[in-house]
């Protein structure tokens, strides 16, 4: 199956990535990021949730985001990397674009486990308040 065919809305377990990333942080991975489905264009802020002893296997939560927010974001990431004087300056508008673009959703419903997000998922769920809920005996 090619990713092309794959959407971020209809995955079911283990299988090719839909999603293009663009890493926010990174440690021996990546921690954080943007990404968009290939196929549907849905865009998120990732996050890395857990991972396991051999710090290999990462869960990520997927917050949906704006579409403009998204692409607000990503203008200003795919620049040139700028002079060191100016990049602080960068960093400081990167910053205010994830600000602005986590400020667009509301919860993380999507969750992703993968050694490397952007070739290959081993499982993923969607998890909504009710769920949530039924786990912590809530109901």
């Amino acid at each position: 199956m090619s990713t092309s065919s794959v959407c971020c809305q209809m995955l079911g377990g283990c299988g090719p990535s839909p999603f293009e990333i663009s890493m926010l942080g990174w440690h021996d991975g990546i921690t954080s990021g943007m990404a968009r489905c290939r196929t549907c264009g849905a865009t998120y802020h990732v996050e890395m949730l857990a991972w396991d002893d051999n710090q290999e296997m990462r869960v990520y939560g997927f917050k949906e985001v704006s579409r403009q927010s998204y692409d607000a974001f990503m203008a200003l990431q795919t620049l040139p990397v700028p002079l060191p004087q100016q990049s602080q300056e960068r960093s400081d508008a990167l910053t205010l674009r994830v600000r602005d673009a986590l400020a667009t959703g509301f919860e993380c419903t999507l969750y992703v486990a993968a050694i490397d997000l952007s070739t290959e998922i081993r499982a993923v769920r969607k998890v909504t308040f009710p769920i949530w809920a039924s786990l912590f005996d809530l109901e």
